[in-house]
């Protein structure tokens, strides 16, 4: 028995190391200043990403199969009379630490168990999809689409878990999108949502109200081609990191990305799906897109912008595997 206890116990501390390598690498990208070079796409992505015009959000299945599919996620909302989010989070194959750590804040934090489901949206990867598959056969949270998981397919991602909230979880009442490095806070979140008067009219985040900045540099990691985009200034967008959206209008716009090209700034091109449908994006002061120092006053924010951030991380995942060592 003892000799099992300290396997586990190495194994743990092992885990809570690789954690905090891998979160110090998170400080360091989002310190960089410099925009890298967009991934190539592979003709399979390529294929993806020029879809017909003419099919609708539901013909697209057939193009853009779920590798990993977690259909019964939402089915304790159908009993449940609270407030329902669905959290859906950009993730890349590689941060399998990052949705450890967003797993562990759920278990931690059961005042909203009943009340918030996430899953974790990803595309294929090649070398990583066996440990994709194992993580997945564990917790069983993982949306995987037919697609390269490249930064010009983010798109396609927001395209398949729009879709998937609209076949597997459209009980659900709200719906939070967001990168795999954004905290957000639940407490102030549903408040928020209470003090609305109509839960269908939700559309809240950082808002950019017109985005003069378009990039024509193919080498530009925001790249837009006039053929593309021919425009000179954008939607109303929400730049990333994370936002909310009423389940309603998360459907409406699933219903209808047949009508707008697909770019490959998923931002923006929710954007002008909302544009197209005259839907509004209304901007709050409480979605951050800096640190979590007021994490507290805030609904969303970006987390492991400090050096301190991860250690606090790493001490917290280190206790709780302890704890579970014991256990």
């Amino acid at each position: 028995m003892k000799t099992s206890a300290m396997a586990r116990f190495l194994q743990n501390v092992f885990f809570t190391c690789v954690l905090l390598t891998f979160m110090a690498l998170v400080v360091i990208t989002n310190s960089i200043k410099s925009t890298p070079l967009p991934e190539p796409l592979t003709s399979h992505a390529i294929k993806s990403s020029v879809l017909p015009s003419d099919r609708n959000i539901t013909q697209w299945s057939a193009y853009l199969p779920y590798l990993k599919n977690p259909t019964t996620i939402c089915d304790s909302f159908k009993t449940f009379d609270g407030i329902k989010i669905l959290v859906l989070v950009k993730s890349s194959p590689e941060n399998f630490h990052l949705r450890s750590w967003i797993r562990y804040k759920a278990d931690k934090n059961q005042e909203f168990k009943d009340s918030v489901r996430t899953v974790f949206l990803l595309g294929q990867s090649g070398s990583r999809d066996k440990d994709i598959l194992k993580e997945s056969q564990v917790h069983g949270d993982i949306v995987q689409g037919s697609f390269v998981d490249a930064y010009r397919n983010l798109t396609l991602k927001t395209i398949m878990g729009y879709r998937w909230l609209s076949e597997h979880c459209a009980n659900s009442d709200y719906v939070v999108y967001k990168d795999d490095d954004f905290r957000i806070h639940f407490g102030n979140l549903i408040k928020q949502f209470k003090a609305q008067k109509n839960k269908d009219s939700i559309f809240i985040g950082h808002l950019v109200q017109k985005g003069k900045m378009i990039y024509r540099d193919p080498k530009h990691k925001w790249y837009l081609s006039k053929e593309d985009y021919p425009k000179n200034i954008l939607p109303p967008y929400f730049p990333g990191g994370a936002y909310v959206v009423s389940t309603s209008i998360a459907r409406k716009l699933a219903s209808n990305f047949e009508k707008v090209k697909i770019i490959p700034i998923d931002d923006v091109y929710i954007g002008l799906v909302a544009q197209t449908l005259t839907i509004t994006l209304t901007h709050s002061k409480l979605f951050g897109v800096g640190n979590c120092d007021n994490f507290q006053k805030n609904i969303a924010c970006r987390e492991f912008s400090k050096p301190d951030e991860v250690l606090d991380a790493w001490k917290t995942m280190t206790v709780y595997n302890l704890e579970k060592t014991k256990t």
